[in-house]
């Protein structure tokens, strides 16, 4: 029995009404959300009502008052992602085929799917690895060269500029005239280490670390900090030269700036991340024209095709072959490796089924010198395998959307089972003939319809701040989306 889950459903109708409720809390906010609505539903259906059934049956209020929804504040997609993704699916499946992963391997991968008005994404662990932060376990190595290229251009937009400008200024490395795509091009297809100090100069060290890779934008621990060539020992990623721009009409010249950010988390002027946040960068650039505004970096259509087109030509030695023989043909995939001999191999990447149509998300690092490009490969088959075998438990990942659900969170007390207490949901939906509901990764059994709400009473293990992922469809299609902080009482 998974701890967390409800061990007793209980249908208590209450007083609901959907007469124009106001929008719940954030609902415009960051929160993100996860949708499979074109698949079986993960969880048992619920009860769709006649037309003609009992009070509220027609969505009108059944004596009872409005329901206020209780919500916690929305959380960021990295808080969400955190509590929904799952971590035991990946290594059942490579149980059962009887792999095992090479010893220190770090592994997160994902499926994409279509959600309402955008895409969706299944989120799995191995174990905790996807969510670890690298530092004392892994070294990014160029991986982050794709953030580096973002931060350059986030820079560049506050100027109104876009990759198309050219730029000139000098460095420890010498001096640089021409444009920042032909630099973002040079790091992320031939993972040039100059061109990426360059675009981290660009960027600029506070900006980066202390404006762009911060809480609020869903990248909440990565620190990148260290330059990878070093002409002086005083070279450092600190400092930005004066860096004089053209594009079009504007010109002028961004003043040298001089990071004084601290960032213990990562010492030694490190670079650390987490697997999540390297194939979320990598995520947000590859589908940006299909996430929502809230999701997408300020790039220009040109840049994101600009930086698409270098990562379809970035080595494939980690992953191609792999793919291939899992997907039974050649794969479409934007990548960016890394490896250093005296630290690890890594690889992020979007990979796409070219005849099915299928694609998959999946970041992994693991020992260089114990490991091999073999080794590697085989990881990306056996994780493409897995996700291609059946759906995941865990709840599809996308931002809010569709019809307004409200939702209020009861505490009943404590449960008929030690250990336990006992709280209900109660959901309105509008126009809903069914839900299915997560409580963090774990699918919950069907609520029912009670009058113009939905209920279900769950006896819960876990308490504190939890995630409630509601999906609602109608007629087999999917209405509405909401990804809530609720606060479940302890036992």
């Amino acid at each position: 029995m998974t701890r967390g889950l409800l061990l007793i459903t209980l249908l208590i109708p209450l007083g609901c009404s959907d007469d124009g409720p106001p929008p719940p809390p954030g609902a415009d906010s960051e929160t993100p959300d996860l949708l499979r609505p074109d698949g079986p539903s993960p969880v048992p259906d619920g009860h769709q009502p006649d037309p003609d059934e009992g009070p509220g049956a027609d969505g009108q209020p059944d004596g009872g008052p409005p329901l206020v929804d209780n919500t916690l504040p929305p959380w960021t997609w990295y808080q969400q992602g955190v509590a929904a993704a799952d971590r035991s699916e990946l290594q059942a499946a490579f149980t059962k085929a009887g792999y095992a992963p090479p010893q220190g391997t770090y592994l997160l991968a994902a499926r994409v799917e279509p959600g309402l008005g955008q895409p969706a994404f299944q989120l799995l662990s191995l174990a905790e690895t996807g969510l670890a932060f690298s530092q004392g376990n892994y070294w990014p190595a160029s991986t982050v060269k794709v953030t580096a290229a973002v931060g350059a251009l986030w820079t560049l937009s506050k100027h109104g500029l876009s990759g198309a400008a050219s730029v000139s200024f000098t460095d420890d490395d010498g001096s640089y005239s021409g444009t920042v795509k032909n630099l973002y091009e040079k790091a992320l297809s031939v993972s040039d280490n100059v061109a990426y100090n360059r675009l981290m100069e660009i960027g600029g060290f506070d900006e980066i670390n202390d404006q762009y890779l911060v809480p609020a934008t869903s990248l909440p621990k990565m620190v990148l900090q260290r330059r990878y060539t070093k002409p002086l020992p005083s070279s450092d990623l600190r400092t930005s030269p004066a860096i004089s721009y053209t594009e079009g009409a504007k010109s002028g010249t961004i003043p040298q700036r001089v990071g004084v950010g601290q960032h213990p988390s990562c010492p030694q002027s490190g670079n650390c991340v987490t697997l999540f946040e390297l194939l979320d960068v990598l995520r947000r650039v590859t589908l940006h024209a299909e996430l929502p505004q809230a999701d997408r970096f300020p790039l220009s259509d040109a840049d994101v095709s600009g930086i698409k087109a270098a990562l379809l030509v970035a080595d494939k030695g980690f992953l191609e072959p792999g793919a291939s023989q899992a997907l039974g043909h050649k794969a479409k995939i934007e990548n960016k490796p890394g490896q250093v001999s005296t630290d690890d191999r890594l690889d992020h990447a979007l990979i796409q089924d070219t005849v099915t149509g299928e694609r998959f998300l999946i970041a992994w690092s693991m020992p260089y010198s114990t490991t091999s490009s073999a080794a590697a490969s085989e990881l990306t088959r056996q994780t493409l395998l897995a996700l291609k075998a059946k759906p995941s438990n865990a709840p599809p990942l996308q931002r809010d959307a569709g019809v307004s659900i409200l939702i209020s969170t009861k505490d009943d007390g404590p449960g008929a089972t030690p250990g336990t207490r006992r709280h209900t949901f109660t959901i309105n939906a509008p126009g809903a003939a069914k839900l299915a509901l997560w409580l963090d990764r774990f699918p919950l059994p069907a609520p029912k319809k009670a009058g113009a709400c939905f209920e279900l009473t769950h006896e819960l293990y876990d308490g504190g701040e939890r995630l409630l992922v509601v999906r609602a469809l109608a007629g087999g299609a999917l209405v509405g989306y909401r990804a809530a902080a609720v606060k479940i009482t302890p036992p």
